[in-house]
C-alpha cells in the first residue's frame, strides 16, 4: 500500500490536501519502519521528535516495569507530542508491538521543510488532539468529583 493511501486513512491528515499528502510521501526519510520490541522513544530522552503511527500498533511502558503496558497505541494515534511541544525529557518508552510498525517521524527539521501551510495544518492537529485530551481528563475528573465518598 502506497504512503498517500495510509494518509487517507488516518485522521489526523484529514485536513490537509491531495498535494500535501504527496509533499508528505515526497520526504521517504520521514518514514521509519520498527519491528517488535523495538524503541521508538527512550525514557529520559529529550523530545526531539514526535510519531504518527501509520501502520501497527506500539506499547507504551515505564523502565521500572517494562512488562507492564500502560497503553497500546494503534494506527493514527500520536505519541511524544507533549516531549517535543515542551522540549522536555520524556517520561515513558515506547516499543513496537508487532513487526513492521511504520511511523512518520516529525522532527523541527521536517516540520520546517514541509513548508508553512502543513506545518499550521499539522500543529491546528496537535492543538485538536491536546484539547480533547484535556476535555476527556476534565470530565473523567468532574465523574470523579461527583462520587459520593466511599463510593
Amino acid at each position: 500500500m502506497e504512503i498517500i493511501e495510509l494518509l487517507d486513512r488516518i485522521s489526523f491528515f484529514s485536513t490537509l490536501a491531495a498535494r500535501d499528502k504527496k509533499r508528505i510521501a515526497d520526504m521517504p526519510q520521514t518514514f521509519v519502519r520498527y519491528d517488535k520490541d523495538e524503541l521508538l522513544i527512550q525514557q529520559g530522552s529529550m523530545g526531539t521528535a514526535f510519531f504518527i503511527i501509520i501502520r501497527g500498533s506500539v506499547h507504551v511502558i515505564k523502565e521500572e516495569q517494562p512488562e507492564r503496558v500502560l497503553a497500546t497505541l494503534k494506527t493514527g494515534a500520536v505519541v511524544g507530542e507533549m516531549a517535543f511541544l515542551t522540549k522536555g525529557i520524556r517520561v515513558t518508552s515506547v516499543v513496537a508491538a508487532e513487526n513492521g510498525v511504520v511511523v512518520m517521524k516529525l522532527t523541527d527539521q521536517v516540520l520546517e521543510k514541509l513548508g508553512s501551510e502543513i506545518r499550521e495544518k499539522i500543529k491546528d492537529q496537535l492543538i485538536m488532539l491536546l484539547v480533547e485530551r484535556v476535555d476527556t481528563m476534565n470530565k473523567a475528573l468532574m465523574r470523579t468529583s461527583s462520587t459520593p465518598a466511599g463510593h
